[in-house]
């Protein structure tokens, strides 16, 4: 069985914080050295991959806090052999 919710729903609504209008969550990613080392991560691999939802259930997505299309997203995680 697939469930499917609206993703606006992780809003958080409470009495204490009624207006809030997106949420958003970041994922670091860094590639990095197979070996043993004090410092694996390899020099300016790192990059972030943000998606924000508005309560309206428009969203966006950025990497590295540039905005950028769905599509992009995918094609750099692809890119990183990621997905």
């Amino acid at each position: 069985m697939h469930i499917r919710a609206k993703i606006s729903a992780l809003i958080h609504k409470s009495d204490k914080f009624p207006n809030i209008s997106s949420c958003s969550v970041s994922v670091n990613f860094a590639m990095i050295k197979d070996e043993i080392e004090k410092d694996n991560i390899i020099k300016d691999s790192r990059f972030i991959v943000s998606r924000t939802v508005q309560v309206d259930g428009s969203s966006y997505y950025e990497i590295c806090n540039k905005t950028t299309p769905h599509k992009d997203v995918k094609k750099t995680l692809k890119a990183m052999e990621l997905i």
